[in-house]
């Protein structure tokens, strides 16, 4: 079901794809990475407020989505808040330097 979503959104249809993200979520509602997804297809639509929401829920159901992070610095510097940018930036960066396959050693 994740991958119709992804294809959905890798064919530039970010309607469809959100529908896709909500269905998920309504089987599974703790999921970060559907979140995330939402996320993603209200950015490509333009929808920064969604995104934002969407984003800040992702990361609070999922704190290890680094993608999620990155997003929400970029927007956070967009509207000004540099404190809140710079601590998603460096949780981004936090788990960026521990990626998959790394002991962190």
């Amino acid at each position: 079901a994740e991958g119709t979503a992804r294809d959905l959104f890798l064919a530039g249809d970010h309607a469809g794809a959100l529908k896709e993200y909500d269905r998920l979520l309504e089987i599974t509602p703790l999921s970060g990475r559907y979140e995330l997804g939402r996320a993603q297809c209200f950015l490509k639509m333009g929808n920064k407020d969604a995104a934002l929401a969407a984003l800040e829920k992702a990361v609070t159901l999922d704190p290890k989505l680094p993608d999620a992070h990155y997003h929400l610095a970029v927007l956070y510097q967009e509207r000004g808040e540099e404190e809140k940018s710079q601590r998603e930036r460096q949780a981004f960066d936090e788990l960026e330097a521990i990626g998959e396959n790394k002991t962190g050693f």
